[in-house]
């Protein structure tokens, strides 16, 4: 069984408005390795999944201009927000970015990590 992705390239490239050429030198990879994941030829690593939804979180942060902050948005507590890394480096919007996990749990298998972060208010406006 073929793991889950964080976000399907495709989906991406395309709402991006983008050749897959295009999206190659946005992301450093060849045009080959990008047909690659696309088709489903290769599974597509999650540094460049990641990479694919950073350039779609920033499309949506350019283009809604509604980007809160993970603690408002989940209302933590300040005993919370003093042992998080991302308040604490004022990344609330790319808490998703630093790996963390928030109230959810900081160790988690792999998919259900993603599960959370496809469900998280703070990826939900974008992410696809």
């Amino acid at each position: 069984m073929a793991a889950k992705e964080f976000c399907d390239l495709p989906t991406v490239r395309k709402s991006l408005g983008l050749s897959q050429s295009e999206f190659s030198k946005l992301l450093g990879l060849s045009i080959r390795a990008v047909q690659s994941y696309e088709q489903g030829w290769r599974p597509t690593p999650p540094y460049v999944q990641k990479m694919a939804a950073f350039l779609l979180y920033l499309n949506w942060r350019k283009t809604s201009k509604n980007a809160r902050p993970c603690w408002k948005i989940s209302d933590c507590d300040p005993a919370m927000r003093a042992g998080c890394q991302v308040y604490q480096m004022r990344a609330g919007d790319l808490c998703w970015l630093l790996g963390q996990t928030c109230k959810r749990g900081s160790a988690r298998p792999a998919g259900r990590k993603l599960d959370a972060c496809r469900a998280c208010p703070v990826t939900k406006p974008w992410l696809m």
